[in-house]
């Protein structure tokens, strides 16, 4: 059998066309075997010539209608024929053809030669007549059957079709031998017993029977197992037919030959056709594991990995040259199904099947555009070359002018394509180009061309641009026209890729049109989310996404480029504007944000002060509608900045490492106070936050948070499932915070009683920038707990331990301004330092010291002015040198209370 690759589709077409030319070989078959079990056929008298006789209405008539062919069911018993066919070439053995009803049989001679004709007896079997030469066709049958070839079957140039051929000659062998001639002697005679006897198989499985020492008693049994099926359908007598070839004798070494030859074509044909439906582990393509893959599962690894690998850039270089392409932009592609193919066509190639069983690796098949490549390099002339110089044209006021090119030396574009067109070295990271003479990529009479046919007729005229209402976001006030003095400098001419374009300048273009129609002709897109007014009484309202519309500068440049071009001097050039629309990036529906009902709220008071005041109004409104998504965490410094001016803030007096000075954004820790209280009233996780060094009565002990950015933050995640609103405003005195969301935390919060208090002390100042202070509160330590319950009923606690520092009286030394009373100061916050940070595990150290004492119990009055009276125990006040505040307060902006 040759090498040839023949689809199973056209092995089955062979094998039905062939077979539709032979007799129903499974009906002589079986009547072969009752004639050998006893139970003669029916002989017509034979015809002068050893022909039957023509008159015989049981006779088939010579040369007519040939039965239907009905092909096996089973596929096993097509691959026996092949296989016995096969093999049967391989050894040598010639094996009979198909005849067709009414044929001579290849080496019987003609009536008119000498010969007899082959007769067919009443049923159809054939017919062995003496020959006039005395001669027995019968011989020759026995000796065709046997296998008796003066040389063996060339097999070269032996087709799929001829094997098939082949094949059914075989079932029609089969036939002939099991038939006994017209007139022959009981199957009990010396002939019959001489002849092979093919038994029947008890199912279209292929098998070997091991035959009886005995022959006679192997015949009768083989007579018998014939006898009890006569029903056998048609299919099932041309497989026992067949079969009975590979079940011949044990003794005879041919067919057992055969026989196991069969098996093993019967393996080879199943692994090729397994090869088509899978691929064995270790098949690799172009480097990429495929083993164990389907063929399907294979073409999308293959080209999800090579999709990968083109967009990476290569290097490609022309001696001391180099320059990057990618291989993707550049018309390099890998064909996933012909690569797969390579491991999955059908083949009956020995060679190729053990191959693949074996786990091929097969280069990948890949696609170069050459025109797409020939653009990619010539855009890299610069730099793969020297000397190389393309056309230009540029402008003289409106009339077009070009400059010559010239070749250079460097890389040979054309060589280069050529061959990586054929042999793209795909995985390498450097590609080496051909040198040689680089030619420019655009020439003088390409560019003297494009100059004649798109530069000077788009400005032979002027182009007129109007609006259609229907397409704009609102009515254009005008229409544009572009004469050709207000269109040429407009014009950008490249040649980039190696190829001229034009388009207009995108910038001058949109505000030329913006000048003439008006800017409401534009939309910009509006995202799907809430708004709010910061009011007590305002609810949050749904805002619905809006596409946006905007001018397509893109494609007005082409059309304009396109007009001008196509009618050279008219003046109804005209084109109507074109706009584009951008879908929101957010398009959430009402429902699905959860926003309906305030889940935490809280207010904190403020005193009067005109530039304090200020920064909380501009804080509040800066937070106003923030909208915290589940799982997000909210920063409270990155919504209020910027703090400056243009947003509202104003510089206030902040505390910069203990000294009284003044920044903008002065107060905003007590939005952040606000903001955090709020957040815990809802169940938020509490992600960062700073207690003041001091305690001030406007604030709830242990549940309050100064800012100082960047440092000092106070931060919360939304753990719940739902998106959560913010609200904050300013009104009578109080700063105000909400959050509306759904509710998902049953929240109890308990704050413990004081502890360790430690009472305040003077200290001794002094330096110009010292202002005495009276003092404040005294220091102590909370806890507060709060304890969350979840919709599964998970309960968890969080604990805050907090201890505060005394606000200590100040005195300075040389004078100084009068010292402030604490009811002025209260609540100023501290910068930065160690006694104003909570541990992890909510325990602080105080950085003053505390008293023992009993009187230690109640704080020194607060407004006293002068300095307190000295203690027994207590220390006289230290002298203190005032700290310098910051450089650049507006740069780490501190929070004052």
């Amino acid at each position: 059998m040759n090498d040839a690759v023949t689809s199973p589709d056209e092995a089955t077409a062979a094998l039905e066309a062939l077979h539709a030319a032979t007799p129903d070989h499974a009906a002589e078959a079986a009547e072969g075997e009752a004639a050998l079990d006893g139970d003669a056929l029916a002989e017509a008298p034979p015809a002068e010539g050893g022909a039957p006789d023509a008159g015989d209405a049981d006779s088939p008539e010579v040369g007519g209608a040939v039965p239907d062919a009905v092909l096996p069911a089973d596929a096993a018993i097509a691959a026996s024929a092949l296989a016995i066919a096969t093999l049967a070439d391989r050894i040598g053995v010639v094996l009979p053809k198909a005849v067709a009803p009414g044929e001579v049989e290849e080496g019987a001679g003609t009536a008119a030669d000498g010969g007899a004709e082959p007769t067919d007896d009443a049923e159809g079997a054939p017919s062995d007549v003496p020959t006039e030469s005395g001669g027995a066709q019968t011989g020759q049958a026995e000796s065709a059957a046997a296998g008796e070839s003066s040389q063996p079957t060339d097999l070269t140039g032996v087709s799929d079709a001829a094997v098939a051929a082949a094949a059914l000659g075989v079932v029609a062998a089969g036939a002939r031998t099991a038939v006994p001639p017209a007139g022959a002697e009981a199957p009990g005679d010396a002939g019959a017993a001489a002849r092979p006897i093919h038994a029947l198989p008890e199912t279209a499985t292929p098998e070997i029977a091991v035959e009886e020492a005995d022959s006679e008693a192997g015949a009768d049994t083989q007579g018998d197992r014939a006898a009890d099926r006569p029903g056998e359908d048609e299919g099932a007598g041309r497989a026992a037919a067949l079969l009975g070839l590979a079940k011949g004798p044990v003794r005879n070494p041919r067919r057992l030959m055969i026989a196991a030859g069969a098996l093993v074509a019967t393996a080879w044909l199943g692994s090729a056709i397994w090869t088509t439906q899978a691929l064995a582990d270790g098949s690799t393509v172009g480097g990429v594991s495929v083993g164990g893959m389907s063929p399907s599962e294979a073409r999308s690894v293959v080209e999800q990995s090579f999709a990968q690998s083109l967009a990476q850039p290569v290097t490609v270089t022309a001696g001391d040259k180099s320059a990057q392409i990618t291989p993707a932009d550049s018309g390099v592609s890998v064909d996933a199904a012909s690569s797969v193919g390579r491991l999955t066509g059908f083949t009956l190639n020995p060679l190729t099947i053990i191959d693949r069983l074996g786990g091929a690796s097969v280069p990948a098949a890949t696609s170069v555009d050459s025109a797409a490549l020939t653009r990619s390099l010539n855009g890299h002339l610069d730099e793969l070359s020297s000397g190389t110089v393309n056309a230009e044209i540029s402008l003289r006021g409106t009339k077009p002018v070009v400059s010559p090119s010239r070749a250079g030396t460097g890389v040979d574009v054309e060589a280069s394509v050529s061959g990586l067109s054929s042999d793209w070295p795909l995985g390498a990271s450097t590609i080496a180009l051909v040198e040689g003479t680089t030619s420019p990529a655009i020439t003088d009479e390409q560019a003297q061309s494009y100059a004649d046919s798109v530069i000077a007729p788009v400005l032979s005229a002027p182009v007129t641009v109007t609006a259609d209402a229907a397409t704009t976001a609102a009515p254009a006030t005008g229409s544009l026209t572009l004469s050709p003095q207000e269109l040429a400098p407009m014009l950008r001419i490249s040649a980039k890729t190696g190829e001229l374009s034009t388009t207009l300048d995108p910038d001058a273009l949109r505000q030329a049109v913006v000048a003439a129609m008006g800017s409401q002709i534009e939309r910009a897109a509006v995202e799907s989310g809430w708004t709010i007014e910061g009011r007590a009484d305002a609810r949050p309202r749904y805002v619905a996404p809006v596409d946006g519309l905007a001018i397509d500068t893109t494609a007005l440049s082409t059309q304009i480029i396109t007009i001008g071009s196509t009618q050279v001097g008219s003046s109804q050039r005209a084109v109507v504007l074109p706009m584009t629309s951008s879908a929101p990036s957010s398009t959430t529906a009402e429902a699905d944000w959860g926003i309906k009902e305030i889940v935490g709220e809280y207010a904190t008071d403020y005193y009067e002060d005109a530039a304090r005041t200020q920064n909380l109004i501009a804080g509040a409104a800066a937070l106003n509608g923030k909208i915290v998504k589940p799982g997000a965490t909210f920063s409270t410094n990155e919504s209020l900045e910027p703090v400056d001016a243009e947003h509202g803030f104003t510089s206030s007096g902040v505390i910069l490492d203990g000294v009284h000075t003044e920044a903008f954004g002065g107060g905003l820790s007590q939005i952040g106070t606000t903001v955090f209280n709020a957040a815990y009233e809802a169940g938020m996780d509490d992600v960062e936050h700073h207690p003041h060094s001091y305690w001030f009565d406007r604030y709830p002990a242990g549940r309050e948070a100064t800012l100082w950015s960047p440092e000092k933050d106070v931060k919360f995640t939304n753990s719940t499932p739902y998106h959560a609103l913010i609200q904050a405003w300013v009104v009578d005195g109080k700063v105000h915070v909400r959050l509306w969301s759904t509710r998902h935390y049953d929240v109890s919060i308990v704050s413990g009683e004081k502890q360790g208090y430690t009472p305040i002390r003077t200290v001794n100042r002094s330096g110009p920038r010292c202002e005495p202070y009276g003092g404040g509160e005294g220091g102590f330590s909370i806890t507060v707990t709060r304890s969350r319950k979840a919709p599964d009923g998970t309960v968890t606690e969080d604990t805050l331990r907090t201890t505060y520092d005394p606000d200590n009286a100040v005195t300075c030394s040389g004078g100084g301004a009068p010292a402030h009373p604490p009811s002025a100061q209260a609540g100023q916050s501290q910068g930065p330092g160690p006694s104003s940070q909570t541990s992890p595990q909510g325990q602080e150290a105080p950085s003053g010291g505390s008293s023992d004492g009993p009187a230690a119990a109640a704080p020194v009055p607060p407004a006293a002015p002068a300095p307190p009276a000295p203690q027994a125990q207590a220390a006289p006040p230290a002298e203190e040198a005032v700290p310098q505040p910051t450089p650049d307060a507006k740069a780490g902006f501190g929070r004052q209370d």
